[in-house]
């Protein structure tokens, strides 16, 4: 794979800056750093020679990443930034950097390839389900539709991550 995609923690811990690998990004996370003073004219500059590539991912993909972080139960954390990374690299068959957990766990439920940069990323993925304390039972929603209880989120971890997403989860070097 000669290049990968990145979400905006790529930005801030300066990957595109210390390698000569292409990378891709989207508008969203384009816009999300562009704070990023010091550095930003650098990012036109990668930019302008092709070294980072704006791309926004086609609408079934973003529809495909959506429908897996509700089976997941990350939709509540991602952004449309996140979502917008996930897609692209979905889209791209490429390899997401990241370091966001929520980013990580939907990109193995969905088959993605994803680095971390700073962390070790993660050995379990996870489901997040809603329950019901009043009633103790499994909701679909933050409000319980029996008896009105507001819904608790539970995190169940399944067996490791496999031996196979375990060596796509490395640390960048």
């Amino acid at each position: 794979m000669d290049f990968k995609v990145l979400d905006a923690t790529a930005f801030y811990a300066g990957v595109p800056f210390r390698s000569h690998v292409n990378y891709y990004t989207t508008s969203l996370i384009f816009d999300e750093i562009k704070h990023i003073q010091n550095n930003y004219e650098i990012l036109q500059t990668l930019v302008k020679i092709k070294r980072i590539i704006i791309m926004d991912p086609e609408q079934s993909y973003c529809y495909q990443t959506i429908l897996a972080a509700e089976k997941t139960g990350d939709i509540d954390v991602l952004s449309k930034e996140d979502i917008s990374a996930i897609a692209l690299c979905l889209n791209l068959h490429g390899e997401l950097i990241t370091d966001d957990f929520a980013i990580i766990n939907v990109s193995n439920y969905l088959g993605i390839n994803t680095k971390s940069i700073m962390t070790t990323g993660i050995t379990h993925n996870r489901k997040c389900l809603y329950y019901c304390p009043g009633c103790n039972r499994q909701s679909t929603s933050k409000i319980c539709v029996i008896c009105g209880t507001k819904s608790k989120k539970k995190i169940i971890l399944s067996r490791g991550v496999g031996q196979s997403n375990q060596q796509k989860n490395h640390r960048i070097v």
